[in-house]
């Protein structure tokens, strides 16, 4: 759910607490942009939180993403949709075994984690993951692994209104995640990488080894105090 790039969808939607971005590909042997536009939201329509409705203006919502297509001339249904990484919570975990069926991996990892989260995590929260690696400890081999859970409610209330102006969000994913897959979309790489994604009001680091995720952090300082922090902390000229 989280980590699959679409390969079908040409258009994105990317959700955030200050605007909302549109981006339609061209697809083939190299990625081609054809349209990318953006509009700008009021304060407080967009909120991410993993508990609390995310959008908190959904006429306002609805009205800008109808004013988004009209003013780019998309007509594409079809979309990729990015939420704020807020929305979801991140969780490193380390298992002895991984079932081979991602299905019975998915109850196993529910299992690990319902007594540090919520008994009825089955129904209240959605769940996706990605193996990340192995790596010995205490003389036992284990799996690393990346979890995303995400409040169902959340999800339906993203779906829900887009469908309602008839749209139709082939996959959700967190905003950082996209701007990975779109990333891989447009250059092959290699080793290691370091992507900060800085938005209005939260930065998400993420640390790649290998291209696998190996670190996610989100914090609450937007794009600009963002690179005011790191000016006086490093005294750098840019």
């Amino acid at each position: 759910m989280f980590f699959l790039a679409p390969k079908d969808v040409s258009v994105g939607l990317d959700i955030g607490s200050h605007s909302i971005k549109l981006i339609k590909l061209k697809r083939g042997k190299k990625v081609k942009i054809l349209n990318a536009r953006k509009v700008l939201l009021p304060q407080d329509v967009i909120r991410g939180s993993f508990i609390n409705e995310n959008i908190r203006d959904q006429k306002v919502f609805t009205e800008k993403v109808k004013e988004l297509f009209i003013s780019a001339g998309v007509n594409n249904k079809e979309i990729a949709v990015g939420i704020p990484d807020t929305s979801a919570r991140n969780i490193f975990l380390e298992l002895k075994n991984v079932p081979e069926n991602k299905e019975d991996a998915k109850e196993l990892i529910k299992w690990k984690l319902k007594k540090d989260i919520d008994s009825n995590l089955d129904k209240k929260f959605a769940i996706d993951y990605q193996i990340l690696g192995k790596e010995k400890k205490d003389k036992k081999n284990l799996f690393r692994l990346f979890v995303v859970l995400s409040n169902k409610k959340i999800l339906a209330e993203y779906e829900e209104l887009l469908r309602n102006i008839g749209l139709k969000p082939v996959s959700l994913v967190l905003s950082s995640f996209g701007l990975i897959n779109f990333i891989d979309f447009i250059e092959k790489r290699s080793g290691d990488s370091l992507i900060i994604n800085m938005g209005h009001q939260v930065t998400t680091l993420l640390i790649l080894k290998d291209q696998k995720l190996d670190f996610m952090r989100s914090i609450d300082i937007g794009g600009r105090n963002f690179t005011s922090k790191i000016k006086e902390h490093y005294s750098v000229n840019w």
